[in-house]
């Protein structure tokens, strides 16, 4: 057993069964909850796959439907929301005191994924244990991951320079030059 919440673990990805071939616009985000469950987290997680494909993506959310779990219920393995794909990483039970084993179970069904849909990069929402999968299936599987955080964001607009809007005037809500002053 391991302390899960060390960064420097991570849990056990199977080897590849070939070599990877990702396939350009196969973004696979890797989220614990989502649809049918309503809240926030899982409502954003359908906006942002509604609007990567819209974009002309091909995103593919992975999800591990946990709250079916617990109540007894075995959730699908594939199932899709509007115009979202989603498939279950793992269906085995969760043990809040092993946050390793869980986190093992993901990975493993996290790869399968990431070999079926043939991902280019990953895409892992809070918490931190989706991070660590996706660390542990990027060196396993050469994919890039892409992290984004509220204090990421917040720390990018501490170091941008504001720019100067004092000279930008919005005329029928578009922007327009200044007018000069003769």
């Amino acid at each position: 057993e391991r302390d899960a919440h060390d960064a420097e673990w991570r849990p056990s990805v199977p080897a590849p069964s070939r070599t990877h071939a990702p396939t350009s616009g196969h973004p696979l985000l890797i989220v614990s909850n989502a649809l049918p469950r309503q809240s926030g987290y899982a409502i954003r997680t359908q906006s942002i796959g509604h609007a990567l494909r819209h974009a002309g993506l091909q995103p593919l959310i992975a999800a591990r439907r946990q709250e079916d779990i617990l109540r007894g219920v075995r959730p699908p393995e594939r199932w899709t929301v509007g115009d979202v794909e989603y498939q279950l990483t793992a269906s085995g039970r969760e043990r809040r005191d092993r946050p390793d084993q869980n986190a093992n179970m993901n990975a493993r069904g996290i790869a399968a994924i990431v070999e079926e849909h043939a991902a280019s990069v990953l895409h892992p929402a809070t918490p931190w244990p989706n991070l660590q999968v996706a660390l542990a299936v990027r060196e396993r599987y050469q994919v890039p991951v892409i992290l984004l955080s509220d204090q990421s964001l917040s720390h990018r607009l501490e170091t941008i320079d504001r720019p100067v809007l004092e000279q930008i005037e919005v005329e029928d809500r578009k922007l327009a030059e200044p007018a000069s002053s003769a």
